[in-house]
């Protein structure tokens, strides 16, 4: 009877437990328009399923001058471990490269049920996730002037952390810096510099929307080359010229459904099989 227990314990863990997770090579799925949650692909290309991982990713990067937008589908692990990474990640940025502004935005889904990471989630994130931003406005924030000078960086901040070093000499700036965060406490905000080039300004801000527990966490980024770049104002216009607003309710209480059925359907295999041993 324990060994036969035994037995059906593994095939109800195999079953509950193993992932299996949609491949799709960003390579081969680029479009030369803006998905949206009204023109979503019905398919990808060059795409395979992988079996026993621990953990889907879906990727979607959006950019502009043409409009164009990357998809791709893939996974983590071997299966060995049980995952309960649940997570959106939203990123817009804009970077001036060579005088050259470039834009892009972005979204990073983890899950870790079966097949999580398909398309047909992907419509639903779109209808529920707002991004917008007018980081055209900012330009002026990315301008270099040369020869970059230490010394024109601010160096403030509002919270202890290793991250934020204010004692950096200004003799070995190579570009100022700025960042702010936000997760579930006061915003914390810090000026200093950067101690290497980069080779660009650069703007940004990303949002974690965690949904086990329904939370959100910013952090905006201010790279720039001219004097009092770096002040706590100018690297906060960063994040109220960023939108991202995430829809719990109306993303994950439509999927309660699916997974109830998956569970009651494991629920109903073991209790059948015991019913049967003990008659």
């Amino acid at each position: 009877m324990l060994f036969c227990l035994f037995i059906i314990f593994n095939i109800i863990y195999s079953i509950s437990c193993t992932i299996t997770c949609f491949n799709c090579p960003i390579d081969t799925n680029n479009f030369d328009y803006f998905i949206t949650e009204n023109n979503v692909p019905d398919q990808l290309n060059n795409c395979t399923t992988i079996d026993n991982v621990d953990a889907c990713f879906m990727d979607v990067i959006w950019s502009r001058d043409p409009d164009k937008t990357k998809i791709e589908l893939h996974a983590r692990g071997d299966g060995r471990s049980i995952s309960v990474d649940h997570s959106l990640v939203t990123n817009v940025e804009m970077e001036n490269l060579n005088s050259t502004l470039i834009w892009n935005r972005g979204i990073s889904y983890i899950c870790s049920t079966n097949q999580c990471n398909s398309l047909t989630n992907l419509k639903r994130i779109l209808e529920s996730v707002t991004l917008s931003d007018s980081f055209n406005e900012l330009e002026y924030l990315l301008r270099s002037d040369e020869p970059f000078d230490g010394n024109w960086c601010k160096f403030s901040t509002n919270y202890t952390s290793s991250d934020c070093n204010i004692a950096i000499p200004p003799m070995v700036c190579q570009e100022c810096f700025f960042q702010g965060i936000s997760d579930h406490g006061p915003v914390g905000l810090c000026s200093n510099c950067l101690p290497f080039d980069t080779d660009e300004s650069f703007i940004s801000h990303e949002v974690n929307f965690n949904m086990t527990d329904r939370t959100r966490s910013d952090h905006w980024l201010l790279e720039c080359r001219f004097k009092d770049c770096n002040t706590y104002d100018n690297g906060n216009m960063v994040r109220q010229k960023s939108i991202a607003d995430f829809d719990f309710t109306k993303f994950l209480d439509a999927n309660k459904s699916s997974v109830l059925s998956s569970i009651n359907k494991i629920m109903i295999l073991f209790l059948i099989v015991i019913t049967k041993l003990l008659n």
